[in-house]
């Protein structure tokens, strides 16, 4: 089961963001996870995903307070697809990208909501958080214990630009 944001087009106006990318006018920050073979797939905006990103009161916050909720909204996204990345043997793949604010948003935990769905494409993505080669290679081969070691550990951190790097990451996966 892979997690994914797709969604209905928007007459939101578009608006050049921090990263000279164009952005949606209030639009919010989510975690996209999906397992890295996927990842392709879900880019061309064909499949409809469902993002996590922080909840209406987290938005709220400014600085480093909003920064800690949009990271918690990645650790959320990253632990939902430990169990499925183990099945299949697949690592994961968590995509941050900007979705529309106006999509339908449904609380998971606290601080943190389930956004979308909505289409996904890569010119929509800010980054891509991969796990580690060196924790997947050496995973347990049962797959609940694979889950667990995966769910422990951290992502990699990738800028957008870098989608080929991510690819050939787990080429072999």
């Amino acid at each position: 089961m892979s997690v994914g944001w797709a969604g209905a087009a928007t007459s939101v106006p578009a608006s050049l963001g921090d990263n000279g990318r164009m952005t949606r006018a209030k639009s919010l920050r989510v975690y996209v996870p999906v397992l890295h073979r996927d990842l392709d797939e879900v880019l061309t905006g064909t499949r409809e995903v469902t993002g996590f990103g922080p909840d209406r009161n987290a938005r709220a916050l400014t600085g480093e307070a909003l920064e800690e909720a949009e990271w918690f909204a990645l650790d959320v996204a990253a632990g939902s697809i430990a169990g499925p990345a183990a099945q299949a043997r697949s690592p994961r793949c968590v995509v941050a990208c900007d979705a529309p604010g106006d999509l339908a948003a449904t609380a998971l935990v606290d601080g943190v909501e389930a956004v979308g769905p909505f289409a996904l494409t890569a010119a929509e993505v800010v980054s891509f958080h991969v796990d580690d080669p060196a924790v997947t290679d050496g995973l347990p081969e049962d797959p609940a214990t694979a889950a667990d070691v995966l769910a422990a550990e951290a992502l990699l951190w990738f800028d957008a630009t870098e989608l080929e790097t991510v690819r050939e990451l787990h080429a072999q996966n």
